[in-house]
């Protein structure tokens, strides 16, 4: 008898145990965000998916400095700054 009850408090304490363990992380491999990053994600069309055209993205590194804009932004009249850039004119003139 006293062993069947041990036994029971054991299954308990390991039911337990069980219970209040953590669960593992859901992690992606690099290999999954390799393949991920490669096959891109793809809109309802079947074209990939573009940027919302409210942002801006700037990256500055040891490589230099960029900015990377939406096409929406290129094909508006600001677009044909960011393709030429500022070429000596100051981004902000003092009016008078």
């Amino acid at each position: 008898m006293l062993e069947v009850l041990f036994h029971t408090d054991m299954l308990q304490m390991d039911t337990i145990n069980k219970l209040l363990k953590k669960p593992a992380t859901k992690r992606r491999t690099r290999a999954e965000m390799i393949a991920a990053a490669a096959a891109g994600t793809l809109g309802e069309d079947g074209e990939h998916e573009s940027a919302d055209p409210l942002y801006v993205r700037w990256t500055n590194n040891a490589m230099g400095s960029s900015i990377n804009v939406p096409v929406e932004w290129l094909e508006a009249p600001v677009g044909e700054v960011l393709r030429t850039g500022w070429s000596g004119r100051k981004m902000v003139e003092e009016v008078a």
